[in-house]
């Protein structure tokens, strides 16, 4: 019985670490999204410019979505988790000590805001606005 509470809290631990992990992607990947805007509108050629603003968001979302090491999206593997709590032959005060390990994760994390983060947001929205102005000029 001590295994199976000892495979969640792993389980649990593993969890909150791909939450920081693909957080701090977003981040980093926010930052170079909006040098690599900037970048793209400084070529002269309006075709290649264009290409450029396509080119740096195919790599910018591939950076993204490739930093999951775990492919399962955020809310399965909360589900994946609960279930094998509830599953589970512990007994029922470990099994709320568990609950609340995971609840702490979800309110600590906020992960069903996660992918989009503040400097994400404003670099992806920063991104199609000035996509939008280009090809109006276009």
């Amino acid at each position: 019985m001590e295994n199976i509470n000892e495979k969640i809290i792993v389980k649990l631990e593993y969890f909150r670490l791909q939450i920081m992990k693909h957080y701090k992607t977003l981040n980093r990947g926010a930052m170079l999204l909006f040098i690599a805007t900037l970048a793209c509108w400084s070529v002269n050629h309006p075709i290649i410019r264009l290409v450029a603003a396509f080119v740096v968001l195919f790599i910018f979302a591939s950076v993204v979505f490739e930093s999951r090491k775990d492919d399962r999206n955020f809310d399965k593997f909360v589900k994946d988790i609960e279930k094998e709590i509830e599953n589970s032959d512990l007994g029922v005060d470990i099994k709320k000590a568990r609950r609340y390990d995971l609840s702490d994760i979800e309110a600590e994390n906020n992960y069903k805001r996660l992918f989009i983060g503040p400097r994400f947001l404003v670099c992806y929205i920063f991104w199609f606005v000035t996509l939008f102005f280009f090809i109006q000029k276009f």
